[in-house]
């Protein structure tokens, strides 16, 4: 059965779900959710896919499931293949700090610069206020710094393979090297920048950064 997507192609959030079924090769509907309409704020919506409202959200037969990294990790469970998760202890610990310092620090930050610079004009009119830009550009400095740090000791954010790591932040660097302006402090981390461009090379990945740019 195909699996039906909810979401939105310029959410980030629905973007790590689509790589993750694209690097799984796995068949998959989009149902696109207009934001703008408040579709994800319609009684119906909220009822049958997300109880909070928010996007993505997928249906897989009769399970359905709503939390980006809910289902990413729900898709390499049920369908094994070159994003599964580690099993030995010291191998898992890596990733799952991985995955905590991009849930719980890197995603919160360029989120918010995002909102404060993209889209926070488009939505209530307001300029972006620059003490909170310059803080958050702050934050996510330091999250680059950390994520060099790390690469120079593993070829990948969560250890020595491609993971679902990569697949939770190549959206967040995305809209980095593009509408945020960070290209440049990309580039000026040497692992930093040969880890981005090896992302590409994922023809996964590189379907679906088209749907962003």
């Amino acid at each position: 059965m195909v699996i039906k997507v909810f979401g939105a192609t310029y959410s980030a959030r629905t973007q790590s779900v689509l790589f993750a079924l694209e690097k799984l090769s796995l068949s998959y509907a989009m149902h696109s959710i207009d934001m703008q309409n408040n579709e994800h704020r319609a009684g119906d919506f909220i009822a049958s896919h997300h109880p909070f409202g928010k996007i993505p959200a997928i249906q897989d037969d009769d399970l359905k499931l709503f939390e980006s990294r809910a289902i990413a990790r729900y898709l390499v469970s049920k369908y094994p293949g070159p994003l599964s998760i580690p099993i030995d202890s010291a191998s898992l610990g890596r990733f799952e700090e991985a995955a905590s310092v991009e849930y719980s620090y890197f995603e919160p930050a360029v989120s918010r610069l995002a909102w404060e610079m993209i889209f926070k004009k488009r939505v209530t009119g307001q300029e972006a206020d620059l003490s909170v830009v310059a803080g958050l550009e702050k934050e996510v400095r330091q999250g680059l710094d950390y994520y060099e740090k790390v690469l120079g000791a593993h070829e990948w954010l969560g250890g020595s393979v491609f993971s679902l790591i990569e697949v939770f932040n190549a959206p967040w660097f995305s809209l980095m090297s593009g509408q945020l302006g960070f290209g440049k402090e990309i580039e000026s981390r040497p692992l930093l920048k040969a880890w981005w461009e090896k992302i590409p090379a994922s023809k996964a990945l590189l379907f679906v950064d088209a749907l962003l740019n």
